[in-house]
Parts: C-alpha cells; sequence; structure tokens
C-alpha cells in the first residue's frame, strides 16, 4: 500500500513537472519573434543615431531637422518594439548631438570644426572652450547610455 502511495505521488510529481516544461516550451516558442523583433528595432536604433551624427558632423544641410524627424518617425513605428527609457535616452541623446554641433558650428575654432567635421574623437583644442566640452561630455554621457540600453535589449 505505501508503494502504491509513494508510485502515484511520484506520477503526480512526474506529470506536473513534464506540464510545466510543455508550458515553458510554448511560451518561449511564442515570445522568440518578439525577442527577435525588440533586437532588430534595438539594432536599426543604434545605426538610424550614428548615420544622424555622422550627418550632423558632415555639416549636411538640414541634418538636425531631418535627423530629428526620421528619429521621431522611427520611434512612433516601432513603439511596441522598444522599451521607454531606450527611446528617452535616443532622444536625449540626439539633442545632446545637436546642441554639440550647434556650439562647434557657432564657435570661432576653426581647428575644433575641422576636427568635428572629420569625425574625430578628440575635440579638445587649445582654445578648450568649456561649454563645448561640457556639451561634449554630455553627449558621451548619453551615448555610453544608449549603448547600455541597445546591449541589455539585444542580449
Amino acid at each position: 500500500m505505501d508503494i502504491a502511495v509513494a508510485l502515484i505521488g511520484l506520477a503526480g510529481t512526474l506529470l506536473a513537472a513534464g506540464l510545466g516544461y510543455w508550458q515553458w516550451r510554448r511560451s518561449a516558442r511564442s515570445a522568440a519573434p518578439l525577442t527577435q523583433d525588440r533586437g532588430n528595432a534595438a539594432r536599426e536604433l543604434w545605426e538610424r543615431l550614428q548615420q544622424a551624427h555622422l550627418d550632423l558632423r558632415a555639416g549636411k544641410s538640414g541634418a538636425t531637422r531631418e535627423s530629428l524627424r526620421e528619429l521621431n518617425q522611427f520611434l512612433i513605428a516601432k513603439t511596441p518594439y522598444l522599451d521607454r527609457d531606450l527611446s528617452t535616452a535616443a532622444g536625449e541623446y540626439l539633442t545632446a548631438l545637436i546642441t554639440l554641433n550647434d556650439l562647434i558650428a557657432a564657435s570661432e575654432d576653426e581647428e575644433l570644426q575641422d576636427r568635428w567635421e572629420i569625425t574625430s574623437p578628440d575635440l579638445a583644442t587649445p582654445n578648450q572652450i568649456q561649454e563645448i566640452m561640457a556639451a561634449s561630455a554630455d553627449c558621451d554621457a548619453k551615448r555610453d547610455l544608449v549603448v547600455a540600453r541597445v546591449q541589455a535589449a539585444l542580449a
């Protein structure tokens, strides 16, 4: 009698474990496409931000307005796939890039303008315009935040 009770308990445990595994596999399969879509959206967002960055640095006419418009359209279209923190960070990063671009364009430091245009990672010049260096540091911090959020979305 004790063996029968133990076998019934074992069978119940195995059945519960089997059903739990089956349900987990089913939900994992259905979540896989959404996870892939989120990763693709994060990757595309990063590529768009970097292209906007390059366009600003190249001094393309109308790049600022066009970059903002395209980013906003992308964020609206991909809302279901991008978390709010990543979308917010992307907007803040692009705004910081535009601010930095405008400050550099308005400066009279030709060496700084040349470094910006050739996409040099080092913007330091002998003049060291504090406002521009602070904007550059802010832009770098916002970029790092976007990178971390994109990497998390791809993980």
